[in-house]
């Protein structure tokens, strides 16, 4: 049953969370349980987990996933689940677009070329991206509510510290010479976050 399995994908990533600073065992335990019932479940999941996303990137943050210091055994497991969880089909792209901003925004930069925290960023700067052309999509539904054009001036607001962000990100990766061979950019995050931001230029205010 879809619900049930998605309903125990919940309780394990709430037993994690709250597990992390007093067991830490545990925490990874249920993790590593949540990380099997998405691979044998993926498909089922899909849907019917966006109300999770938050906490996942809390975990993702607080564990170090995304670059910051924190638990390498636990960090990773995070890191293997964000891809699976991170592109739950959702009804609010424009509350994915900012919770995956704000994930994005509060790692360091420099984490994204680096072996921890590349491949989590990428998946972050990718359902931004997703997300904003979602978003985008809406806006040319002449049904759409006042409230959606409010969304699209939020998320056009994200633009300047997306690109102070994407800059450092340049910055960092021309100092050490972290930058791709085959795009000439400094990593698959910088690539999605280029492309995102060109859509929410393009995106209409009203």
């Amino acid at each position: 049953e879809p619900s049930a399995l998605a309903e125990a994908a919940r309780t394990l990533l709430s037993v994690a969370a709250l597990s992390l600073a007093t067991n830490p065992d545990d925490a990874q335990a249920s993790l590593r349980a949540l990380l099997r019932l998405c691979a044998g479940h993926s498909e089922d999941l899909r849907g019917r987990l966006d109300d999770a996303l938050p906490l996942l990137l809390w975990l993702a943050e607080v564990t170090g996933a995304t670059g910051r210091p924190g638990s390498s055994a636990i960090a990773e497991i995070t890191a293997q689940l964000l891809p699976d969880l991170a592109f739950v089909t959702t009804g609010r792209p424009a509350a994915t677009a900012q919770l995956a901003a704000t994930a994005l925004l509060r790692a360091p930069p420099e984490a994204a070329v680096s072996q921890r925290g590349g491949e989590p960023l990428a998946v972050l700067a990718q359902l931004l991206r997703r997300t904003a052309e979602d978003v985008a999509a809406l806006a040319a539904d002449p049904a759409e509510a006042e409230e959606a054009a409010v969304d699209r001036r939020r998320l056009r607001a994200l633009r300047v510290p997306l690109r102070r962000w994407l800059e450092r990100l340049r910055q960092h990766a021309s100092e050490t010479g972290n930058f791709d061979i085959d795009s000439g950019s400094p990593g698959p995050a910088a690539a999605w976050l280029s492309a995102c931001l060109e859509i929410l230029d393009a995106l209409p205010l009203s």
